[in-house]
């Protein structure tokens, strides 16, 4: 696995997520990662501009950039009081409200209704 650069700690949430496709072998790697196709990635890049949070422990688990990185609004790094993350391990926020979820397996990132893989 490759490392990340020194300067790392200073990425926006774009730029985390184009060094994890670029250590993880190109947007078809990480899509497979996800289980999503190759346009899902490309538009995770081009227009939303960061990965999908309930994507974001897979990513990090393939690539190693940290969740962190990718996605500070949901797990900050100062572990700050009022987050809702910092009270539920392994929760994963599935809307920019603030409704998080834990997974159900080691292998589901999300267990929301939106998300749920049957």
């Amino acid at each position: 696995m490759q490392t990340l650069p020194p300067d790392s700690g200073h990425l926006t949430p774009h730029e985390a997520l184009l060094e994890a496709v670029r250590i993880a072998g190109g947007q078809n790697k990480i899509a497979a990662v996800c289980d999503v196709s190759q346009p899902s990635v490309f538009r995770w890049i081009h227009k939303h501009k960061q990965a999908p949070a309930a994507r974001v422990l897979a990513i990090e688990a393939r690539t190693g950039v940290s969740r962190h990185l990718l996605r500070p609004d949901i797990y900050p790094r100062d572990g700050a009081a009022g987050a809702v993350v910092a009270a539920v391990p392994g929760a994963v926020a599935c809307n920019p409200g603030g409704v998080f979820y834990r997974p159900t397996t080691a292998n589901d990132n999300c267990c929301c209704p939106c998300h749920r893989r049957d």
